[in-house]
């Protein structure tokens, strides 16, 4: 009788954590921009280059989607730049950690990301991925069925990124997260130009 209730009260416990981790932190969270942001110190090459996208984007171009990738190699600049931009649009950042959206669960990230992008549409925001990596960093060729979904996973959110109306903004550690094809969707901001 010991042993049942023992090995009940760890299949309780096991529900209760799987329970709490599916209802854990947020993915994201909304930032709200203000008109100091237009004024924000960023780099020259960077600043030019946002000025650029931001004026194409007020002459009469609003229904075009911007995608960008900041590839400063100091955090700190990539987030001045997302609320540069933001400002330059007069929309709210909808700042994403992809690391809490990537799931080790088959299916679970495609969900994720369907609710990332649903809220951003619904609220009208700039969608910010910051931490790019944890999705585009574990790209590979496939040799077991673990790089097959991984794979996928970055397919899923480029299809997301098409469907939607609004701006992506993407971040990431490593420079080279985005490959060609990747790199076609996305205009490369930042420091180092190639």
């Amino acid at each position: 009788m010991k042993k049942c209730l023992f090995v009940l009260a760890g299949l309780c416990f096991f529900i209760n954590a799987i329970a709490q981790s599916e209802t854990k932190e947020p993915f994201a969270e909304t930032i709200k921009i203000s008109a100091n942001d237009s004024l924000l110190k960023i780099n020259s090459v960077a600043k030019n280059q946002l000025v650029k996208i931001a004026e194409g984007y007020s002459k009469g171009k609003k229904t075009r989607q911007i995608r960008l990738f900041f590839n400063s190699p100091k955090n700190d600049e990539n987030n001045k730049m997302a609320k540069f931009m933001a400002a330059s649009l007069e929309q709210d950042l909808y700042k994403v950690n992809l690391s809490a959206v990537i799931s080790k669960y088959i299916g679970k990230t495609e969900k994720n990301l369907d609710k990332v992008f649903d809220e951003a549409a619904k609220n009208n925001q700039v969608l910010f991925f910051d931490e790019a990596d944890a999705l585009f960093g574990k790209r590979t060729t496939v040799k077991d069925s673990h790089d097959k979904y991984a794979n996928q996973e970055v397919s899923y959110f480029m299809s997301l990124t098409k469907k939607f109306k609004g701006s992506v903004f993407i971040q990431c550690k490593n420079n080279d997260c985005l490959d060609g094809s990747l790199l076609q969707t996305f205009t490369k901001v930042g420091e180092k130009q190639e």
